[in-house]
């Protein structure tokens, strides 16, 4: 998939927009001068800035070049599904991680993943537990954050 610099310059100078905006109502517990927005602002005003000039780069350049035009591989459906697999995966984490656990919901989304990168089952399976069990315990000891274990409670360590 090809965007103009135009185009991209429009959608990142909408992002900043938006980031700018959340970003200024955040509220200010301590009345400091560099309160929480400052990250976000100065991040919004440096992709506003990045934007423009996106923009006006693609405005010299632009000549007879579309708006908007698909890649050679998008007319493969394989292809097709395996881009939105990614999308489907984080679908499906925010959905379920809560629910059942992210030991199985992160085993689940790779094995998918692993199978449709035409990896072997046996090894998918193997890979997909190990890798789940590898983030978990980083998050869980080296980071000390809680992930949430579902169903998996009972045998939680």
């Amino acid at each position: 998939m090809k965007i103009n610099d135009v185009t991209g310059g429009v959608l990142f100078l909408i992002l900043a927009i938006t980031l700018g905006v959340g970003a200024w109502h955040l509220p200010n517990p301590g009345e400091q001068i560099f309160g929480p927005s400052t990250f976000p602002l100065v991040i919004a005003t440096l992709l506003a800035l990045c934007s423009v000039i996106l923009m006006a780069g693609g405005l010299r350049s632009a000549g007879d070049t579309p708006l908007f035009a698909l890649s050679d591989w998008t007319s493969e459906p394989g292809l097709i599904v395996r881009f939105l697999l990614v999308p489907a995966a984080v679908f499906t984490y925010v959905t379920f991680v809560e629910a059942v656990g992210f030991l199985p919901t992160a085993s689940a989304i790779l094995f998918v993943l692993f199978l449709s990168g035409h990896v072997r089952p046996l090894r998918a399976a193997i890979l997909s537990v190990c890798m789940a069990i590898l983030v978990h315990t980083i998050f869980y000891v080296g980071l000390s954050v809680q992930l949430p274990w579902g169903i998996m409670d009972p045998v939680r360590w």
